[in-house]
């Protein structure tokens, strides 16, 4: 389960499963790369459409690239219906 705080006056908290991760991509704005950091974003299976992707933001860049591998080996670990299935 990963879990990540969003906003500055209204904070909400947002949620994603391991299991259901679809994508992930590490991106690094120009102000990322001065500052030696990074942003990941995570799409999941069955999220509203009108939602944006899950964003982690401000990691430093190594850790970010690790987080980036560890969840990774985690959705290629993960069972899906479509291997279970068969």
């Amino acid at each position: 389960m990963i879990a990540v705080r969003e906003g500055w006056l209204d904070k909400s908290w947002r949620f994603a499963e391991t299991g259901k991760l679809q994508a992930l991509r590490l991106t690094r704005s120009p102000f990322d790369r001065r500052h030696g950091m990074a942003s990941l974003l995570l799409d999941t299976a069955g999220a509203s459409p009108f939602e944006p992707p899950l964003r982690i933001r401000y990691l430093a860049e190594a850790e970010a690239r690790a987080l980036h591998d560890r969840l990774a080996a985690a959705m290629d670990a993960a069972p899906t219906r479509a291997r279970t299935a068969a």
